[in-house]
């Protein structure tokens, strides 16, 4: 799948949030929050259209754009890509400092213990790193000084 800027990635919240929605409904949302021109996010969202992100109807003189991606397979493809460029070692490090700092309910609590809980027989005794040499600090990279 390919990847979007975050300039479209705004935009696909907004389709996302609204389901089918306008072109005039999409820059009016998004001129409240940026300073982009209705030209920027017609570009934007002609973008998202030759990606396969957004497809468009014509509904008399408008157009009704949606989604073409799934909003969360699309958020964890996104995280499942910015983990892979990490060594697997510090993933755990990393999601804790992540837990540690966003706002959760009683509910998200549960639902992280409850996952631990069913973790726990598949534990290893080491994570193995997946980096090439010279990638990571677990083993320095070949022919070095």
């Amino acid at each position: 799948m390919q990847t979007i800027s975050n300039a479209e990635w705004q935009v696909m919240r907004v389709v996302w949030a609204n389901g089918q929605i306008k072109s005039s409904e999409i820059i009016a949302l998004l001129q409240k929050q940026q300073q982009w021109s209705a030209s920027t996010i017609k570009t934007l969202i002609g973008r998202l259209i030759d990606k396969s992100f957004l497809t468009s109807q014509k509904s008399g003189r408008a157009f009704i754009y949606s989604a073409l991606v799934d909003q969360k397979a699309y958020q964890k493809m996104m995280v499942k890509s910015d983990l892979a460029k990490i060594c697997q070692k510090d993933h755990a490090k990393l999601v804790l400092d992540l837990l540690a700092k966003i706002p959760m309910t009683a509910s998200d609590h549960q639902a992280f213990q409850d996952l631990l809980n069913e973790r726990a027989g598949t534990l290893l005794e080491v994570v193995p790193c997946n980096c090439a040499p010279g990638q990571c600090q677990c083993h320095p990279k070949e022919g070095g000084a």
